[in-house]
């Protein structure tokens, strides 16, 4: 037994030498150490994982939200296109639009002033949109500006007379037909403005010159129907047979003062009543009351008043248009007894008809889908 602790004396005075020479730890203590090293190791790992995670989450919502707002401000200045303003707009004017998940403001600024200010405005249309997630909070969370050049073009009607007719004028040529017909060329709106016709006519018309019926101009009586219809500049056929032009209401509605349009498939009576805005109504229009409109008048037939008719036409009135596309009616029966008509030229009255057709057009290829906001 003395030699067995002997020799394992021996053996652990031999092993703590080894250490103390080789300065290399005993095995009792490396594990603890090790084991520190290698939860270190991984509590980084796993920190760089979070944050990598975190981050590229972040960047895919960035993302979104961009993507977003760019599709916000795309829908706003396609909204503004679609619906643009009644008049020219200023360049301090601006539209906001509200979409869910966020809205777009559309602010137009004049960038070319053309000579003719009549037409050919250029506009930069700069849409900011705006990305708002309400569980965040009210202030935007991304935003996109974006751009498109466009001009401003004013709807015209090229008037060539208060009023003209392809089909012209049936009229007593001799006696006194009991009646009151006056044509006005001067321009209501702006007396200072050159005058136009008070009457265009063919030269097949009646000729009224004989008689005080232009006590605001002159008639202008010559040519052909088709001469006549070549100055007037409208596409009747697109008109009637393509539809091209979209009427607000089915029918005229008496007292509405708003200028709409309206597109009258056949024919028409107006007994009393007050309105305004674009008629159309592709075949006669029957008088048989007290008449007050403002605005346009573009009749495919005839105009046949009664005779208890007093109506005053404020702005243009065309008839006889169906003779662009067949056979021209017969002549307006002005004649008989009893009834008053006035045709009044108005500059302001057939602008304000015409306001819903004018507009921005998109200069192509100048779009600009990240405009600089600085």
């Amino acid at each position: 037994m003395m030699k067995r602790y002997r020799l394992n004396w021996e053996r652990l005075n031999a092993s703590e030498e080894r250490d103390r020479t080789t300065g290399i730890a005993g095995e009792g203590g490396f594990a603890l150490p090790f084991t520190i090293f290698l939860v270190t190791i991984i509590t980084i790992m796993l920190a760089a994982a979070f944050t990598r995670t975190t981050a590229e989450h972040m960047l895919a919502g960035n993302s979104a939200a961009e993507v977003s707002a760019l599709a916000l401000a795309q829908s706003g200045l396609q909204q503004y296109l679609a619906n643009p303003p009644s008049e020219r707009p200023g360049t301090e004017d601006s539209v906001r639009f509200n979409y869910p998940g966020g809205y777009a403001w559309v602010h137009p600024e004049l960038v070319y002033f053309p000579e003719d200010t009549s037409n050919g405005f250029t506009y930069v249309l700069r849409s900011a949109g705006y990305v708002v997630y309400p569980s965040v909070g009210s202030e935007p969370q991304a935003s996109r500006t974006i751009a498109q050049f466009a001009r401003w073009y004013t709807a015209q009607l090229p008037t060539v007379a208060a009023f003209a007719a392809i089909n012209g004028i049936g009229h007593p040529t001799s006696g006194n037909p009991g009646h009151d017909i006056e044509f006005y060329g001067v321009d209501d709106c702006a007396p200072t403005a050159p005058d136009i016709w008070a009457a265009r006519t063919p030269l097949t018309s009646t000729d009224l010159s004989t008689t005080p019926h232009f006590p605001g101009g002159g008639e202008q009586r010559t040519g052909t129907a088709a001469e006549v219809a070549d100055e007037l500049g409208i596409d009747w056929s697109a008109i009637v047979n393509d539809g091209v032009v979209e009427p607000d209401y089915p029918s005229p509605v008496n007292g509405d003062m708003t200028f709409p349009t309206y597109v009258i498939t056949g024919d028409h009576t107006f007994g009393n009543f007050t309105g305004s805005g674009l008629l159309i109504v592709t075949g006669d229009l029957y008088l048989t009351g007290n008449l007050d409109w403002q605005g346009i008048l573009l009749i495919g037939g005839r105009i046949i008043p009664n005779s208890v008719t007093n109506a005053i036409f404020y702005g243009a009135v065309l008839t006889g248009l169906n003779g662009m596309i067949g056979p021209t009616p017969g002549p307006n029966p002005f004649e008989g007894p009893g009834f008053d008509l006035t045709f009044q030229y108005r500059s302001c009255n057939i602008e304000d008809a015409m306001s819903k057709f004018g507009g921005f057009q998109s200069v192509p290829n100048a779009w600009v889908d990240n405009w600089a906001t600085y």
